[in-house]
């Protein structure tokens, strides 16, 4: 059935309100010649538009539309191929829900299981669809604040924004995820050093040693990585910093010694937990070696001591 002319709709409040009636499994009878299926997405985003709500949240309704009262939208699968890589990905390329004529979810996992020979299945949509909807953990909030601050101290602080900006646009879920994210992107852009020296320096009080940090490690981590960790020999391979030690594990995941996840994980957790003031950040990060910052600062003294100098051995040439 033909959608109804825009000015004959009910306003973008009657119609979001709607999705959110039907998203909190509320009964909500709608009438026939506005039924849900009959709405195009594109009107209720332009009614969201001049309400300045941005497209994502109407897209993110019509995921939990899909998932919650199982009537599948365009909007709903464009969400999951764009959050998504990947076989699942290729898999939800090119489907236009008109012309396949996919009205539930039973049709979309229908044909998804189908065109992947069972490869991909009714429960990998729903697992990608409930990631794609659910909250991301508060500590991301804390790691992106600490990085932030700790990059204006460091050289490749434009760098490290950009980088953190690239992971944002991804929408990880998961604290571990995200450091495990900005750790890749750095290494990409080629400031691994700097942001193995962050990312220490945000994880740890102020005068912990090697010793200290790998013991909170192994606190925080599970049993692969907590075998992993409990047999480092610091001295043996002369891990005489935080930042050595942090480097050391990095590597050991790039050679595919420790499980990227795990080691996210626990970093992530360690660093959380510190939650070090800018202050504590600051003292680390001199410790762990000059930035730009604290190079201009030097510099700027010694210039001012030399100033002073040259005034006093010029009073005294002039007496």
């Amino acid at each position: 059935m033909a959608s109804p002319p825009l000015d004959d709709h009910p306003s973008f409040e009657d119609l979001f309100a709607e999705r959110e009636a039907i998203v909190k499994g509320e009964s909500y009878r709608l009438a026939s010649n506005y039924s849900f299926a009959s709405r195009p997405d594109s009107l209720i985003k332009e009614r969201a538009s001049s309400a300045g709500i941005a497209p994502v949240v109407i897209d993110k309704l019509a995921l939990e539309v899909a998932l919650k009262e199982g009537i599948v939208t365009q909007a709903a699968v464009d969400l999951m191929y764009q959050k998504s890589e990947g076989p699942i990905h290729d898999a939800l390329a090119e489907i236009n829900v008109q012309d396949l004529k996919i009205r539930n979810w039973n049709d979309l996992v229908t044909y998804i299981e189908s065109h992947t020979a069972g490869a991909i299945t009714g429960a990998d949509l729903r697992t990608l669809a409930e990631y794609i909807l659910m909250d991301p953990e508060p500590g991301i909030d804390i790691l992106r604040q600490k990085v932030l601050f700790a990059s204006t101290l460091a050289d490749d602080s434009v760098a490290i924004r950009d980088a953190v900006t690239a992971v944002d646009a991804k929408e990880p879920k998961f604290q571990g995820e995200w450091l495990n994210m900005l750790l890749q992107e750095s290494a990409n852009k080629g400031i691994a050093e700097t942001i193995n020296r962050i990312s220490t320096a945000i994880s740890h009080k102020p005068g912990t040693n090697a010793p200290g940090l790998l013991t909170v490690l192994i606190l925080n981590s599970e049993a692969g990585l907590k075998t992993y960790l409990s047999g480092i020999d610091i001295k043996s391979l002369k891990i005489r910093k935080p930042v050595n030690l942090i480097t050391h594990l990095n590597e050991a995941v790039a050679g595919g010694k420790v499980s990227a996840d795990e080691f996210g994980k626990a970093f992530a957790t360690t660093i959380v937990n510190a939650n070090l003031s800018n202050e504590e950040i600051t003292e680390n990060m001199t410790g762990e070696g000059f930035g730009w910052f604290w190079w201009l600062i030097l510099i700027v003294l010694i210039l001012l001591f030399y100033i002073i100098w040259r005034t006093r051995k010029k009073v005294k040439t002039d007496k």
